[in-house]
C-alpha cells in the first residue's frame, strides 16, 4: 500500500514536471517569431551593451506588436529570447554587423 502510494505520487510528480517543461518550452514557429523580433530590434537599434538591454528591448516590442484584441496573443517566452539575446553577444563584430544589416543573415546567425 505505502509502496504503491509512493509510486503514484513519484508519477504525478513526474506528470507535473513534464507538463511544466512543456508549457515553457516554444515550438519551431514561436522560435522562429522570437528569433524574428530580436533581429528586428537588432536591425532598429545597434546601440545595446548587454543583454539585459537587449532582452527588454525585445519583450517590449514582441508585447506590443500584438494587437489588445487579438484571441490569442503570443506568449513570450523569455528564458528563450534571453538564450538568443546572449547568443548575439557571443557573435563577432563582423557577424554582429551582418546581423544588424541583413535580416536573413541574423536569422540564420540566430538559429544555430
Amino acid at each position: 500500500m505505502k509502496k504503491t502510494f509512493i509510486l503514484i505520487l513519484c508519477a504525478l510528480a513526474l506528470a507535473a514536471w513534464l507538463l511544466y517543461i512543456w508549457l515553457n518550452t516554444p515550438n519551431s514557429a514561436q522560435k522562429a517569431t522570437h528569433i524574428a523580433t530580436v533581429c528586428n530590434v537588432i536591425k532598429q537599434n545597434h546601440d545595446f551593451s548587454n543583454e539585459t538591454e537587449l532582452l527588454k528591448q525585445v519583450q517590449f516590442t514582441f508585447g506590443n506588436s500584438t494587437p489588445s484584441y487579438a484571441l490569442h496573443p503570443q506568449k513570450f517566452y523569455s528564458a528563450y529570447a534571453g538564450k538568443i539575446a546572449g547568443q548575439y553577444f557571443k557573435l563577432s563584430a563582423a557577424e554582429k554587423t551582418q546581423a544588424q544589416h541583413n535580416f536573413e543573415k541574423c536569422k540564420r546567425l540566430l538559429s544555430q
